[in-house]
């Protein structure tokens, strides 16, 4: 899958590139970066890990 800055349905075969990710219960989370089964939400206070199979959409962030 080729990652875009809108939103498109995750088929868990993701970029290596900071997202934004939208999980099954449609939470949304800004700046998130993916790694080992797992997506690292970085725009947290406190640490968030978010598993793949949870994730439903994504798209390329916009935060810096």
């Amino acid at each position: 899958m080729k990652a875009t800055k809108e939103w498109q349905e995750y088929d868990q075969d993701y970029e290596k590139d900071f997202q934004d990710i939208r999980t099954k219960d449609g939470k949304e989370y800004i700046n998130c970066w993916p790694n080992a089964g797992k997506w690292s939400v970085l725009s947290s206070k406190k640490p968030i890990s978010i598993k793949d199979e949870d994730v439903t959409h994504v798209r390329l962030t916009d935060e810096p």
